[in-house]
């Protein structure tokens, strides 16, 4: 039965380091090496993620904050809705005088 090079070299060194506790022991450390160095690289290209979304969202609250509504926005608002609920008043009691002055007119002229 014929096996690949590779296949053929790894389970020597397997074979090998059963025989020899340090050999084993120089494996797993390898093994060991090999998954930390997965596991690191994965760890890069999350942190790259994260920068990126980062930078989408502090670009999201500048857009946010650009759009808030300042103080003198809110004074200027509330003087407006002053002035118009005044103006309002000042109509309905001009409403009301005349309602009363055409009442008392139809009272006092019309029989």
């Amino acid at each position: 039965m014929g096996c690949s090079v590779e296949l053929c070299t790894c389970r020597r060194k397997i074979m090998a380091a059963l025989q020899d506790p340090a050999q084993l022991d120089m494996l797993f450390r390898h093994a060991e090496y090999r998954s930390m160095l997965n596991r690191i690289a994965k760890l890069e290209q999350d942190v790259t993620d994260l920068k990126k979304d980062m930078e989408e969202l502090k670009i999201a609250v500048n857009v946010i904050r650009s759009n808030y509504a300042t103080k003198a926005d809110l004074e200027e608002l509330r003087t407006e809705l002053q002035k118009a609920l005044h103006a309002q008043t000042w109509r309905l009691i001009g409403f009301a005088s005349l309602l009363v002055a055409v009442v008392y007119y139809i009272a006092r002229n019309v029989h």
